[in-house]
């Protein structure tokens, strides 16, 4: 019984990667359920065993993806800093050395930024939710700029990260992200922080 179950989480995983890498090549759109049981070496009726479809494929994809800003955000929630803008800048290159280095992050970037509005919720709302509550963090702490919201703030810093990302992969990698990235995201949050009396 263990070993049938043992190869079912590998047909899952099988299928998984498949779809990540259709999916991320071709587009969710253009890519059928079909072609990920080919190229995951399974037939139909496997990925339809794991899957109810291709919606729900793109959904199992999404929860084992974690976007690199998911992570600096959480990290800087879970240590209750004085000054979140410190921690979220300590925590910016790592994770976007860690974004430039792992190809799986960056084809999940491509797949969640393609995705049909209609797919549900992913990480990105996830991300600008944790956001928007470290930014209250910093309003609640004197540091955010009298003339912002959280809610902008937030905005301004996600936008900043996911446009970074995606710059540097449409530019073919064009500029080094984890030392331009973190350089131009310390200059945006000098703009952000309230100015001493």
């Amino acid at each position: 019984m263990r070993r049938t179950k043992e190869e079912a989480e590998k047909t899952r995983a099988d299928i998984l990667d498949a779809a990540e890498q259709l999916f991320a090549n071709k587009g969710v759109q253009a890519t059928s359920l079909d072609q990920v049981a080919r190229a995951a070496g399974v037939t139909r009726g496997a990925v339809y065993w794991h899957f109810r479809d291709k919606r729900d494929l793109l959904a199992a994809l999404r929860d084992r993806y974690r976007p690199p800003e998911v992570d600096i955000m959480e990290a800087a929630l879970d240590t209750r800093p004085e000054d979140v803008f410190e921690v979220i800048l300590a925590q910016t290159r790592p994770c976007l050395a860690t974004f430039a280095g792992e190809e799986s992050r960056q084809r999940m970037f491509t797949i969640l930024e393609q995705s049909p509005p209609d797919s549900g919720p992913g990480p990105n709302t996830e991300g600008f939710g944790l956001m928007v509550r470290l930014m209250t963090r910093a309003q609640e702490n004197g540091h955010l700029a009298g003339d912002l919201t959280p809610v902008e703030a937030a905005l301004s810093l996600v936008a900043l990260f996911r446009g970074l990302m995606a710059e540097w992969m449409a530019s073919d990698r064009a500029f080094d992200l984890p030392e331009t990235g973190t350089r131009l995201i310390a200059r945006h949050m000098r703009s952000l922080r309230s100015i001493p009396h």
